[in-house]
């Protein structure tokens, strides 16, 4: 792949993998909910996952930000103490990539730099950077 256009850390989980971890410690941490963990490097060609998926960008057949039943604010907001994070008002929504790899359609839910405090993560900027090289269809 080319230059990066951002580099950081991810935490990542199949929907599959997602409706079967329900424990009631992924509120503390994502790392009970999301299973997969490592750097994320972005070129214009695709995304590097490393130590899970390379998925070029005319692999994706969607990309938004968005809850859903599998990860909802709630998940998002967490708890630290006895109060949710910020990330239940805003921030807080996974990146959500559909792709189709060697003939199997995926649905991967990220986490990007996301901060223990805050619950925020990166992932608004990474959604806006890699709809520069997007297909309008895709969005």
């Amino acid at each position: 792949m080319s230059e990066p256009l951002f580099t950081g850390k991810y935490f990542a989980a199949y929907a599959e993998e997602l409706s079967e971890k329900k424990s009631l410690l992924g509120f503390v941490h994502p790392s009970f909910r999301f299973p997969h963990k490592g750097e994320i490097v972005i070129s214009k060609e695709g995304l590097i996952l490393t130590n899970l998926e390379e998925i070029k960008f005319n692999e994706l057949s969607k990309i938004s930000l968005h809850y859903d039943s599998l990860y909802n604010r709630f998940w998002a907001g967490g708890i630290v103490g006895q109060y949710p994070r910020l990330a239940f008002l805003c921030r807080g929504e996974p990146l959500v990539l559909e792709f189709t790899k060697n003939g199997t359609r995926k649905r991967l839910y990220l986490l990007i730099n996301w901060r223990f405090f805050t619950g925020f993560t990166d992932n608004r900027l990474v959604y806006e950077v890699m709809i520069q090289f997007l297909n309008p269809e895709v969005l």
